[in-house]
């Protein structure tokens, strides 16, 4: 088990191509069931903007990224 606290700041990846989309700028959760309902990401870029990427669209949490399907995600 994790905390929220630890995904801030961590690197998202493409299992697709391999590239850093972003990093984790927030996280929403579901609190009917008590888990992670999506991530809020913020592209990398110097005029990026924050999207959101579905929980179901996450492949793995790994210590230093969180890697998700591809960049469409």
């Amino acid at each position: 088990m994790r905390r929220i606290k630890t995904l801030l700041g961590q690197d998202i990846i493409s299992f697709a191509d391999g590239h850093r989309l972003g990093s984790v700028k927030d996280v929403v959760l579901d609190d009917a069931h008590e888990h992670i309902a999506a991530l809020i990401v913020q592209d990398a870029g110097l005029l990026s903007a924050a999207r959101a990427v579905p929980a179901d669209a996450i492949q793995s949490f790994g210590r230093d990224a969180i890697v998700i399907e591809g960049d469409d995600a």
